[in-house]
């Protein structure tokens, strides 16, 4: 198997522009698809986008992810803190802590220009707080770029399941406003460990291990592409376990925009 890390190697040095600090054991958080090559080009692509820069931003991820997003957001040279409840092999964590609690967030004295959370509001008993304390550490016009998983019961540590309308009216609670929406998965994203096996059995087929990761690495992208066009296609279409939606939103200026508890009181107390 020596040949197919030497593939993931050239791989991670022709995806990013800085790859020394990313470990052996780590390199398929890049070229592995689909929860690493296509989340990490989509969390690029979104900080592109909404002009948030490597050079001037900082970026606080909560929840490590195996290293997936950190190293992609370090390997773009973007300035990232970790918060999670320990720290990893591949780094150490900056804050260490449980995201539900206020104690945790006050050790923060930063203001990020995006916090980002991938498949960790599942995990949290308390997904309301965690939202409203992340709100504390966001610059003014600060963004929550976030994904939560629409029903994947395999997990012993999630503790609940959103649905589009769910998380949008939770983040809402919480004085958010959604601002950017991606369904997931696109057509190749439903059937990872095959796409995987495909992908690096054609890599490994090649001459050397430099023409199998020019080839990995266009695999890669072809794939994300086509993910791109089909996403929408699982709305309607198809069985997976990673049906779900990445979204990103922006505090409102006015804080909470609905007081869910008059609304209930409305709606279930009966009136004289």
């Amino acid at each position: 198997m020596k040949k197919l890390q030497k593939i993931k190697e050239e791989t991670v040095r022709a995806i990013l522009p800085r790859w020394d600090h990313v470990k052996e054991p780590y390199h398929a958080t890049i070229c592995a698809f689909p929860f690493s090559y296509s989340v990490g080009r989509t969390i690029i692509g979104f900080c592109r986008g909404s002009g948030i820069k490597p050079e001037n931003s900082h970026i606080l991820i909560v929840g490590a992810a195996g290293g997936r997003d950190f190293n992609w957001l370090t390997g773009f040279g973007y300035a990232v803190d970790l918060l999670d409840l320990g720290h990893h092999n591949w780094s150490q964590s900056t804050y260490i802590g449980d995201v539900c609690r206020a104690e945790t967030w006050k050790q923060i004295n930063t203001k990020y220009d995006l916090v980002v959370m991938c498949d960790v509001l599942e995990h949290l008993p308390e997904d309301f707080a965690a939202l409203k304390h992340i709100r504390s550490v966001l610059k003014g016009e600060g963004r929550l770029f976030l994904s939560i998983p629409y029903k994947h019961d395999l997990e012993v540590t999630h503790v609940r399941s959103y649905s589009e309308v769910t998380i949008e009216r939770l983040l809402t609670l919480a004085g958010y406003k959604v601002i950017w929406k991606r369904n997931r998965p696109g057509m190749f994203e439903a059937f990872p460990r095959l796409l995987n096996m495909l992908n690096y059995g054609s890599a490994i087929l090649m001459p050397t291990a430099r023409v199998g990761s020019k080839l990995l690495r266009f695999l890669l992208e072809l794939e994300y592409q086509i993910n791109e066009r089909t996403c929408s296609l699982y709305r309607v279409f198809g069985r997976s376990p990673q049906k779900g939606l990445t979204l990103a939103a922006q505090p409102e200026n006015s804080g909470l925009r609905e007081n869910y508890v008059a609304i209930n009181r409305e709606m279930f107390i009966a009136q004289d």
